[in-house]
């Protein structure tokens, strides 16, 4: 297991060991999507996952990692992380776009996204909260999102990861260990604690999912869109067995640097 600053390492406890991820190939358009039968809450929700991005020039840099109905998604662009929460019109409408420079410069490193949303808060900077490996990021609010909003993810439309809303823009990434946390606005010490050497591990989550929850653990190389949390399976469209992989954030494997031009 490699011990480098900034990667996804373990703590001095070893408490916790994630088994596996799920490779997402631009190449093979690579995506899952659960539509769910009705919607559950919009308003207050989290987002956890790690990700290892394997070609940051991919798709000229841009992939998605989540999408949700017409307007909602989490993308990777280059070094920036931009989200989208937007309400159920059109692409117009959307109300909140969120940057955080990410500096894509190892690609063997493991990282954690949480997306804390609550609509409800009556301050508008208490409505979102973005972290990335236990660091709120920091990012720019165009138009506030206002008080109740009600966003398109738990709706009841395609929820997509790996693929953008209209089904495009695959990434060529990693990911691990992926929770929606349907009906509860959860901190990033939910998911993750600061380690011995530093750096950011992975915990785990004890909690409820919620009605349009899900925990996709990828264990099971035949159905890698089970959710381990219920019956909010995924339907996989271009990823195979194959794209089981050993490689987690408790598991880290050394890979090619793709920014050495020998």
């Amino acid at each position: 297991m490699a011990i480098f600053h900034g990667n996804a390492i373990p703590s001095a406890s070893g408490s916790y060991d994630i088994d596996n991820s799920c490779r997402f190939n631009a190449a093979d358009s690579a995506y899952m999507h659960f539509t769910p039968s009705g919607a559950g809450n919009r308003r207050i929700f989290t987002v956890s996952f790690w990700f290892k991005i394997v070609d940051p020039e991919g798709n000229g840099g841009q992939g998605v990692i989540m999408s949700a109905g017409t307007n909602s998604k989490i993308t990777f662009w280059t070094n920036y992380l931009y989200v989208d929460i937007g309400d159920t019109g059109s692409a117009s409408t959307v109300e909140t776009s969120s940057y955080g420079q990410i500096l894509e410069r190892d690609p063997a490193a493991w990282r954690h996204f949480v997306m804390k949303v609550d609509t409800t808060q009556g301050a508008a900077a208490d409505r979102i909260n973005i972290y990335l490996n236990g660091v709120d990021m920091d990012f720019t609010v165009p138009a506030a999102l206002a008080v109740n909003e009600e966003t398109e993810f738990n709706n009841a439309s395609a929820q997509k990861i790996g693929s953008n809303n209209s089904v495009g823009n695959y990434p060529n990434i990693y990911l691990s260990e992926y929770h929606m946390v349907d009906g509860t606005a959860l901190d990033h010490t939910s998911f993750g604690e600061a380690n011995d050497y530093g750096g950011w591990s992975a915990i785990k989550y004890s909690g409820s999912h919620g009605t349009n929850g899900y925990h996709l653990d990828f264990s099971n190389s035949a159905a890698l869109g089970d959710d381990a949390a219920g019956s909010n399976d995924f339907t996989v469209s271009g990823v195979s067995t194959h794209d089981q992989m050993l490689d987690s954030p408790t598991n880290n494997f050394a890979v090619l640097n793709n920014l050495d031009n020998y």
